[in-house]
């Protein structure tokens, strides 16, 4: 992928990037966690998925940084009720990290620039 300035190969995830990791992993666990409730209440049997994938990704139109959509896409290995499927959905909306890029920080985000002054070093 390349940089900023559209020449140079990037070597390491931009910012964006790593909020995409961010928001797949944050909904990953909210899924793991949701699951194992569902298990230990009997509303899921034990062993009937596998294992829990989440996938995100952006649609940014060329020439812009901030993008227009972002997908989810939850990738289950077992075999779940039509129920069961839906509970899951309902639960990724309730990932955290979902909720802050929604815009639901109930009072911001703070900034604070902290000035430090240089110590001399020889």
């Amino acid at each position: 992928m390349p940089h900023d300035d559209g020449k140079s190969p990037r070597t390491s995830p931009s910012p964006k990037d790593l909020v995409m990791a961010g928001l797949a992993a944050c909904t990953s666990m909210t899924l793991q966690t949701r699951a194992r409730t569902m298990i230990e209440s009997g509303k899921m049997e034990r062993g009937s998925f596998k294992r829990i994938d989440v996938h995100a990704y952006d649609s940014t139109p060329q020439g812009k940084h901030m993008p227009t959509r972002v997908n989810l896409k939850i990738c289950v290995t077992g075999s779940l009720s039509a129920a069961q499927r839906r509970q899951l959905l309902a639960a990724a909306d309730m990932c955290p990290v979902k909720q802050m890029l929604k815009g639901k920080v109930e009072e911001g985000i703070e900034v604070e620039v902290v000035v430090e002054e240089e110590t001399g070093t020889s």
